[in-house]
């Protein structure tokens, strides 16, 4: 990975409150397990398309097709209406 992705990911990851520490994780068992649970619950859906988004445990077709358009403004309105964040939220801007 090249550097300036490397620095553009941590200050996304930064501004978002979120770990850049992705590296560490890949290469660690925490990494490992996490993938395999991805795989786990990959395989308990029946996928007809790449990708599938689901939310909240649930596949739901609508959001399915939102997040295609506009997977930022799908997210942030999901995250709104469960009141994680604000409407202002700088993010979702």
């Amino acid at each position: 990975m090249a550097l300036n992705s490397i620095v553009n990911m941590a200050q996304c990851a930064e501004s978002s409150g979120l770990s850049s520490d992705i590296d560490t994780c890949m290469n660690t068992e925490l990494g490992t397990l996490l993938q395999l649970e991805a795989e786990r619950i990959t395989r308990s859906y029946s996928i007809s398309f790449v990708p599938t988004i689901i939310y909240n445990g649930v596949f739901d077709q609508q959001l399915q097709d939102r997040s295609l358009r506009d997977f930022r403004g799908t997210v942030c309105g999901l995250l709104q209406k469960r009141g994680d964040i604000s409407f202002h939220n700088a993010l979702c801007q």
